[in-house]
């Protein structure tokens, strides 16, 4: 399961609206449109992966077993998404 699936299944499971969710989380509405529409690529910051576990109220545990997020490294060069949108 990708993080996409996993994160628009707890979204259902919890009857919360994207945008409830992103309001709950703190992040951008579009950064949480990023995660889940169908051509996601977009990966969560460590942050916001732990702002969208509280607004959910999941552990981080719940994500880990996610594919696109497991031996993730950073590339020389790449700047996170957290410094991107402050």
């Amino acid at each position: 399961m990708t993080f996409r699936e996993a994160l628009r299944k707890l979204i259902v499971d919890k009857d919360i609206s994207l945008k409830e969710l992103a309001e709950k989380a703190g992040i951008k509405y579009q950064t949480a449109k990023g995660y889940t529409s169908k051509s996601a690529k977009r990966k969560p910051s460590v942050p916001h992966l732990i702002a969208i576990c509280r607004a959910l109220d999941v552990s981080l545990d719940t994500f880990k077993d996610c594919e696109d997020l497991q031996n993730e490294k950073d590339e020389p060069g790449s700047t996170s998404e957290e410094s991107a949108e402050n």
